[in-house]
């Protein structure tokens, strides 16, 4: 069954950007449950998606605390997340992906509501990240997109590396796609 949560604000709320804290698990976790529930639900099973949400946590430490997530809010929900991470160990148990050179930030937990897709938002979060990661010297970003999100990604400038896919606790794999983005020179650190 697919939950949909109501759109949490009307869609001309101004919206606020800031960095996500730990207190904001919750209201993360149910963003990513709603994110991935509904815009991703006619891709996989219900039964993939639950196993996902169990294996891959929005608020995991790497992006809190060794790279930068964004939050955005609009009258004070939460209406989209995204972020990036420099930590190898960040990477989810099951995910079988290509192995990316070292040093090469990925993009993490970019999820947005329901109510809110297709509005900018996101995309407004994950480019918050990608000039977070430029400003720190990184030229290229990379990432594991669910199927659902990989013409998001494309229109972002995203092109595909390979397929991947995550196993899940039954012996079944969830499908994605590894993808990369090399950002303009003039976007990063000097």
């Amino acid at each position: 069954m697919t939950t949909v949560l109501p759109i949490p604000t009307p869609l001309t709320a101004a919206i606020a950007y800031r960095h996500a804290r730990a207190d904001d698990a919750a209201a993360l976790a149910a963003l990513q449950a709603a994110s991935v529930r509904t815009l991703a639900a006619g891709h996989y099973a219900p039964a993939a998606l639950e196993a996902y949400l169990r294996l891959v946590p929005v608020m995991d430490p790497p992006p809190v605390g060794r790279g930068v997530l964004y939050v955005a809010t609009a009258g004070g929900a939460f209406v989209a997340c995204g972020g990036w991470t420099l930590d190898e160990a960040a990477s989810t148990d099951g995910l079988e992906a290509p192995a990316l050179p070292p040093g090469v930030p990925v993009v993490r937990s970019v999820y947005v509501h329901p109510g809110w897709a297709g509005r900018g938002v996101a995309a407004a979060v994950l480019h918050l990240a990608e000039r977070a990661a430029a400003l720190s010297g990184h030229g290229t970003l990379a990432l594991t997109a669910l199927l659902n999100a990989v013409p998001f990604y494309r229109r972002q400038g995203y092109a595909a590396t390979g397929p991947a896919g995550l196993r899940l606790p039954d012996g079944s794999r969830l499908e994605g796609l590894c993808m990369v983005r090399h950002l303009p020179e003039s976007s990063r650190a000097a």
